[in-house]
C-alpha cells in the first residue's frame, strides 16, 4: 500500500482534555498525550512533515475548530486527515464534538455539529 504524498497531505489533530468543573463533562488529561503520540506516528511512519500536522489542544469554542478544519482543508491538495479525541454528544441524532467551552446541558449550542465539520471539508477541499 502506498502512503499519501507527504507534501500534499495535511493532518489536523483536535483534542479536548479539559472541561470546566461544572460543564457536565469529565476531563481527560491523557488526550494531550494521545495527540502528541499520533503526531509523532504520522511524522515517523508516514513521512508527513511536522509543519503539515496541526495540533489543536483544548479548543475554546466551535468557531476555533471550524476555522482550523477549514484552513487544513484549504491547504491540503491530497490527503486530509481530521482526528478528534474528546467527548462526543448526540443532539437530535447528530454527532456533536465538544470543546473546552461546551456544556452538557446546552450541547446543542455549545458543541460543534459534525455536519458543519463535514461541510467545511467539502466546501474547501482542493485535492
Amino acid at each position: 500500500m502506498a502512503l499519501p504524498d507527504p507534501e500534499a497531505a495535511r493532518a489536523i489533530l483536535i483534542g479536548t482534555a479539559h472541561y470546566a468543573p461544572d460543564s457536565g463533562f469529565e476531563s481527560f488529561p491523557e488526550v494531550e498525550r494521545s495527540l502528541r503520540d499520533f503526531a509523532e506516528f504520522l511524522r515517523t511512519e508516514t513521512g508527513l512533515p511536522e509543519q503539515h500536522i496541526e495540533m489543536v489542544l483544548d479548543p475554546p469554542d466551535s468557531r476555533t475548530i471550524a476555522a482550523r478544519v477549514t484552513a487544513a482543508a484549504q491547504a491540503a491538495t491530497g490527503l486530509l486527515l481530521v482526528y478528534y479525541v474528546g467527548h462526543g454528544v448526540a443532539v437530535d441524532n447528530q454527532l456533536h464534538l465538544t470543546h473546552a467551552g461546551s456544556r452538557a446541558t446546552d450541547a446543542d449550542v455549545t458543541a460543534l455539529g459534525y455536519p458543519i465539520v463535514r461541510s467545511r471539508i467539502k466546501a474547501n477541499a482542493r485535492g
